[in-house]
């Protein structure tokens, strides 16, 4: 029996051709065996669905560990991913890559060149506080030494506003709770003891920021009480403006800062409760007055201004 040349250069592959010594041609067994005889070593044959890619191109896909087209399909779409708009390859540096290598991998997934040059949504007409313009320096010097891009530091900048959204909101439903407990507490006393409270604060409260702080760290209620027990240690009676008593005791409010902010909180407090106040119905005879002795409690209270 002798085997053909192609067939032995071929290293026994399945399904190969053998012509036996009469010249009958007869397909191989399975397993590339010849008839009858022992099965012929597999070696390392490529599949069959590589077969007709060059020698290069077949090992090199070999060496990937592809079992079948699907899986060469799915790598290809993977690789994909890491192709930028551009058409470059995206590789990411090794550990011991230098610092320009990750500069360079940054700035093509879209890092800006600068910290300054990243954008923060604010409202049209809306001035931003300096404590909040810092922190956002802050963020974009971090978010850049980290290598963000734009969308990626927009989304962490809307998951912190939602925090703090909630955070907000917490402490507001947390504040009226004490309100409403604290006015059960005090009882028939409660609208005296908030106007006493309303006058100490008028004279003694710190700048609106510390005063939120303040709040933040004792609570609405708590610093009503903080307000009320003050005006009551500063041994005044609340009076209504034109009753021309001398809350806290004082002296005249056109004269003492402190008086005339607690004449200019009465004033507001009671335009609030009723909508036909002098000072916010302008077709009370008494308008005109009220609002030129507001005017007047004011450059008083805040002779700076």
């Amino acid at each position: 029996m002798r085997i053909l040349a192609i067939a032995a250069l071929a290293g026994w592959r399945a399904g190969m051709l053998w012509a036996p010594d009469d010249g009958v041609v007869v397909e191989a067994a399975p397993g590339g065996a010849p008839p009858g005889g022992d099965p012929a070593p597999a070696g390392d044959a490529p599949p069959a669905w590589l077969a007709n890619l060059d020698d290069e191109t077949r090992e090199a896909i070999s060496h990937k560990g592809y079992k079948s087209e699907q899986d060469l399909a799915k790598g290809y779409l993977e690789a994909q991913r890491f192709i930028n708009a551009d058409g470059k390859k995206l590789l990411v540096p090794g550990e011991d890559a230098e610092p320009a290598a990750w500069e360079k991998f940054y700035g093509e997934l879209g890092r800006p060149e600068t910290a300054e040059a990243y954008e923060y949504f604010t409202p049209e007409g809306v001035e931003i506080p300096e404590d909040l313009q810092q922190f956002r320096t802050a963020m974009a010097g971090a978010a850049h030494k980290a290598g963000l891009n734009q969308a990626q530091l927009t989304g962490i900048e809307g998951s912190y506003n939602e925090f703090l959204n909630g955070r907000q909101e917490a402490f507001v439903e947390a504040g009226e709770r004490e309100l409403a407990d604290l006015k059960i507490e005090w009882g028939d006393d409660h609208p005296a003891n908030e106007a006493l409270a309303k006058s100490a604060f008028a004279a003694l409260a710190p700048g609106d920021e510390d005063l939120g702080e303040l709040e933040r760290l004792v609570g609405s209620a708590r610093m009503l009480k903080m307000f009320q027990k003050a005006g009551t240690m500063l041994g005044g009676r609340v009076g209504t403006v034109d009753g021309g008593q001398d809350p806290l005791g004082m002296g005249d409010p056109m004269k003492n800062p402190a008086a005339a902010k607690i004449e200019i909180a009465k004033v507001y407090d009671a335009a609030d409760k009723d909508q036909k106040h002098p000072y916010v119905n302008k077709q009370h005879p008494d308008h005109k007055a009220t609002a030129a002795r507001l005017q007047q409690l004011h450059s008083v209270a805040y002779p700076g201004n």
